[in-house]
C-alpha cells in the first residue's frame, strides 16, 4: 500500500517536479548574464563612439581607416540589436553576441592604437577596453584569447608601421598597457573562479529549494488526499428533506465530525456530532478512528449512552492526550422525542413557535477519552440518557463550539454566541433548513470580519 501511494504521488507530481528540478548549466548562467548586458552594450556601440570621429580627423587626418573602424562599432551594435530583438539565434545568443561585439571592440581599439603610432590618447582607450573585459561574463580562457589577441594585433600593426617607443610618454603608455594586460589576465581568471563558485552555491541553494518544494508538494498532495478521505467520511445525504448540514473546517483537515445513523425502523434516525481538541492532521486522524468505531458499533447505536461509553472505552489512552466532546441523539418522529446522551458537548438549540431554548439535561458531563468508564462510574459521571420532547413544527440546531465561540478579529472579547446568535436564529426561523444554515454562516463570517476561521464549524438544522 505504501509503495502504491509513493508511486501515485510521484505520478501526479511528475511533470511539475521535473520542471522545478531543472538546474541550469554554468554556460546557461553566463548566457543569462550576457543577455542582461546586451541592450546597454548595443546602445554604447551605436552611439558612444560617434563623438570621437571629429577628434580622429584632427589627430590623424590622413588615415581613413580610423573613421571606418569607428563606424564599424555602430554597425556592429546595430547588427547585434537586430539579432537580439528578433531572436535570430536560438542557443546561447547572449554569449555569442557579447563575443561578437568583444572581438570587434578589442580588434578595433588595438588597430586604432597601432595606427596612431603610439598616441597616448588611444593608448588610454585601449587600456580601458582591456581592463573592462574583466567584467564580461565569459569564461576566462575566452577572455584571455581576446586580451592576448588584441595585444598581439596592436604589436603587429605597431611593428608594421614602424612605431618606436623611444619617447618617454610612449614608453610609459606601453608599460601601462603591458601591465593592464597582465592584470586583466589575472583578474579575468580570478573573477571567473569567483563567479563559478557563486554559481555552484546557487545550484546548491536551488537544489535545496527544489527539494523543499518537492516535499511541500508531496505533503500538499497527501493533505488533499486526506481531505478527500475525510469528506467522504461525512454523510453525503440526510435522512430526509427536513434536515440540512454545514461543515466548514478551519484548515484542510478538521477535528469536527458528524454522522447520521439510520435504523430499519424508518421512524427513527440518529444524529452524532463530535469535536476533537486541536486541529489539523492529529484531530482528523482521531475523527477517522471515531468513524471506524461507529461502523463497528452494531446494536450499541440504538442506545446513546451505551454508544458514548463504547466510544470512550475504545478511545481512552489511544489519542495521545487529545480529548473530544460528543453528542448522540436518536429522534423518534412517531413519539416526537429525542433520546440523547452528551459527553461535554454543546447542547442543541430547540426552537419552538415562540421560544428558543437549550436541550434540558446534564451539560457538565466529561468529554470522551479523559477518564475510563470505570473512573467515570466511580465519580458518578457515567454517560446517561436524557429525553427531550419535540413538538410539531419545531426546529433543532445541533452544532460544535466553532459556531458559538467564534470571535470578532477586531473585538476578541466578544463571541458570536453571546452577541447575536439567538436573535439570528429567531430572525431566520421561517427559512428552510438549507437556507437557514447559509444565512447563519454568512452572518458568522460577517461577525468574524474575515473568512479565515479560528475553529472548525459544524451545524445541523432539523425541522420536525
Amino acid at each position: 500500500m505504501l509503495r502504491f501511494k509513493n508511486w501515485f504521488l510521484k505520478y501526479i507530481l511528475q511533470s511539475e517536479l521535473s520542471d522545478n528540478l531543472k538546474i541550469f548549466s554554468y554556460q546557461d548562467e553566463l548566457n543569462r548574464q550576457c543577455l542582461r548586458f546586451i541592450p546597454f552594450i548595443n546602445l554604447i556601440f551605436i552611439l558612444a563612439w560617434l563623438p570621437y570621429i571629429p577628434i580622429d580627423k584632427i589627430l590623424h587626418p590622413y588615415f581613413s581607416h580610423v573613421f571606418w573602424l569607428r563606424i564599424g562599432l555602430s554597425i556592429a551594435g546595430i547588427l547585434s540589436s537586430v539579432v537580439f530583438y528578433f531572436r535570430l539565434i536560438s542557443k546561447n545568443m547572449g554569449i555569442k553576441l557579447v563575443l561578437f561585439l568583444g572581438i570587434y571592440l578589442v580588434l578595433a581599439t588595438a588597430a586604432l592604437t597601432g595606427l596612431s603610432k603610439g598616441g597616448t590618447v588611444y593608448f588610454g582607450g585601449f587600456l580601458f577596453i582591456i581592463m573592462s573585459l574583466i567584467l564580461i561574463p565569459l569564461r576566462f580562457y575566452i577572455l584571455w584569447i581576446l586580451i592576448i589577441g588584441g595585444f598581439g594585433i596592436f604589436l603587429f600593426i605597431s611593428h608594421f608601421f614602424v612605431t618606436t617607443f623611444n619617447n618617454i610618454f610612449t614608453r610609459y603608455s606601453f608599460s601601462d598597457l603591458r601591465s593592464a594586460v597582465l592584470v586583466s589576465l589575472l583578474f579575468t581568471f580570478l573573477v571567473d573562479k569567483i563567479r563559478y563558485k557563486s554559481y555552484l552555491k546557487s545550484c546548491e541553494l536551488e537544489k535545496e529549494r527544489n527539494f523543499l518544494k518537492q516535499q511541500n508538494d508531496v505533503l500538499a498532495a497527501e493533505l488533499n488526499m486526506a481531505k478527500s478521505i475525510q469528506e467522504n467520511m461525512m454523510p453525503s445525504k440526510t435522512p430526509n428533506h427536513k434536515i440540512s448540514s454545514l461543515y466548514k473546517p478551519m484548515s484542510q483537515l478538521g477535528g469536527d465530525f458528524f454522522d447520521f445513523i439510520t435504523f430499519t425502523d424508518s421512524g427513527k434516525f440518529g444524529v452524532f456530532l463530535s469535536d476533537v481538541s486541536g486541529h489539523g492532521v492529529p484531530a482528523a486522524f482521531i475523527t477517522s478512528m471515531i468513524k471506524g468505531f461507529l461502523l463497528k458499533a452494531g446494536e450499541t447505536l440504538k442506545d446513546p449512552a451505551q454508544l458514548l461509553q463504547y466510544l470512550n472505552e475504545n478511545l481512552h489512552n489511544q489519542t495521545s492526550g487529545h480529548f473530544m466532546t460528543a453528542f448522540y441523539g436518536i429522534y423518534d418522529s412517531e413519539n416526537k422525542k429525542i433520546i440523547y446522551s452528551n459527553a461535554g458537548h454543546n447542547l442543541p438549540f430547540l426552537i419552538g413557535k415562540d421560544s428558543v431554548c437549550f436541550f434540558s439535561g446534564e451539560n457538565k458531563s466529561l468529554p470522551l477519552a479523559v477518564l475510563s468508564n470505570l473512573e467515570l462510574k466511580d465519580l458518578n459521571k457515567s454517560y446517561k440518557n436524557h429525553t427531550m420532547e419535540i413538538l410539531d413544527n419545531s426546529r433543532v440546531i445541533f452544532y460544535t463550539d466553532g459556531l458559538v465561540e467564534t470571535v470578532n478579529i477586531h473585538k476578541p472579547d466578544t463571541d458570536f454566541g453571546s452577541l447575536s446568535l439567538i436573535q439570528l436564529i429567531e430572525e431566520y426561523r421561517e427559512c428552510s433548513p438549507q437556507k437557514f444554515l447559509i444565512r447563519i454562516f454568512e452572518k458568522l463570517i460577517e461577525f468574524r470580519g474575515s473568512e479565515e476561521l479560528e475553529d472548525d464549524v459544524c451545524i445541523i438544522c432539523m425541522d420536525t
